[in-house]
């Protein structure tokens, strides 16, 4: 265990488990007979909670109105990414279909989550390594390149010269001529590529890892 790992309270008994990460949003996560409850405290009463949890009291209790609690067997869909320590959950309710997402603060944490996940989620879901998706890491910064070229293109025409023919109806027609030119027109358009590379190695070597889980369709 992390030399300054929070304290934590292990109940095995109603099987309750805590959680805490002052700096995350939701702060406090509690596990409770299969039941995840997430609540943001004020970091003052963390201490407080905890030990109002070890003696018995129900968790909506000591969180207050702003908890949110699902059952583990409600759940569609989980990521549990181990680059960043985080939890991200898409469950049923009575009005539909909610998510969440909780950050941890130490990689134990999310190991620990998984490790129930596995063991109470049983048959009923299926567990497997993140997949790299070019539709979601690299998808944004492809249409960006793409629609960067369009307005290349379509500003290319418009300040290209000769025939003496140029139209000058609208002000960004004006000022692609007068001001920007095919020069400096081709350096902005230079400049944004090259971000828009860079995002696009940042979105790979920051995508998730870790492990997904999803419920078997009957």
């Amino acid at each position: 265990m992390h030399p300054f790992h929070p304290p934590r309270t292990f109940l095995t008994g109603d099987g309750l488990r805590i959680w805490t990460n002052p700096r995350g949003s939701p702060n406090f996560v509690v596990l409770l007979r299969g039941t995840m409850y997430t609540a943001t405290i004020p970091r003052s009463e963390i201490d407080g909670a905890m030990k109002q949890l070890s003696a018995g009291a129900a968790p909506e209790a000591v969180l207050g109105d702003g908890t949110r609690e699902f059952p583990l067997i409600s759940l569609t869909h989980a990521e549990l990414n181990t680059r960043n320590n985080t939890l991200e959950v898409t469950y049923v309710t009575g009005l539909g279909t909610a998510r969440d997402r909780i950050t941890f603060a130490y990689s134990q944490d999310l190991e620990e989550i998984h490790g129930i996940m596995r063991k109470t989620l049983g048959d009923h879901f299926r567990i497997a390594p993140i997949r790299f998706s070019i539709f979601r890491t690299l998808g944004a910064p492809i249409l960006s390149a793409l629609l960067l070229g369009m307005l290349y293109w379509a500003g290319r025409g418009i300040v290209a010269t000769g025939s003496g023919q140029q139209r000058r109806f609208y002000w960004y027609e004006r000022y692609l001529q007068d001001e920007v030119g095919p020069q400096r027109l081709l350096w902005i358009a230079g400049a944004l590529g090259a971000f828009t590379l860079l995002w696009a190695l940042w979105q790979v070597l920051t995508r998730p890892i870790g492990f997904c889980i999803r419920k078997v369709e009957e």
